[in-house]
């Protein structure tokens, strides 16, 4: 069975995103792919500094049965589209053997937990209390809002913290792909993404940023 490769930039995500990445695949009815377990870079500017990118992607590609990379990373403060653009670009010079695609969730991974709130609200994650039940947020902030996690420990009950270690994988269970996927354009690229490596698995490499 072929496998994605998945480079992201935390602790919380190499359990959180293989469980994304397979319910996308799922969803498109692809039950022959494989994730593998992520490429933890340990921070954004691992990823961006000069060769960081160039030399998690040339790792990933010799990992067993890889048919197809995923990078994913947060665009913080910077313009998601901008960000993942000249990644590709950098990447488009190492001419990869497989599909590449590059994913900058806006402005945090945690934002697509605010476009399902209501999955997530009053909801225990197991066994640990989780989000405040009633609280809602403007569908036209979820992708606007500074500081995500600092939101997310506002509002759980007092004296609980997020943490992304204990919080990120539960909470990413929750997540209505439908409810979700209707109120974030950047998580709407995520499935495109995952999309592309579906249908370009077996035609050779290209990099993709859009």
């Amino acid at each position: 069975m072929g496998s994605i490769v998945p480079i992201v930039e935390g602790d919380g995500e190499i359990q959180a995103v293989p469980n994304l990445l397979k319910r996308m695949l799922f969803r498109h009815e692809c039950y022959d792919l494989h994730i593998a377990k992520p490429k933890n870079a340990h921070g954004c500017g691992n990823l961006t500094s000069p060769g960081g990118i160039e030399r998690f992607i040339q790792f990933a590609l010799i990992q067993p049965r890889c048919e197809g990379v995923l990078v994913l990373l947060d665009a913080d403060e910077e313009c998601a589209y901008s960000l993942a653009k000249e990644l590709a670009r950098r990447i488009n010079t190492l001419n990869p053997s497989k599909p590449v695609v590059v994913v900058a969730a806006k402005c945090e991974y945690e934002a697509w937990f605010l476009a399902s709130l209501p999955t997530m609200a009053g909801t225990q994650l197991e066994g640990r209390p989780g989000l405040l039940p009633g609280i809602t947020v403007q569908d036209e902030r979820i992708e606007t809002i500074r500081g995500v996690k600092e939101w997310l420990s506002r509002n759980f009950p007092e004296g609980r913290i997020y943490k992304e270690t204990l919080d990120q994988l539960p909470m990413t269970r929750l997540i209505d792909l439908d409810i979700a996927l209707a109120k974030s354009r950047s998580l709407r690229r995520m499935e495109h993404a995952i999309v592309q490596l579906i249908e370009h698995r077996n035609t050779g490499g290209f990099v993709s940023p859009l």
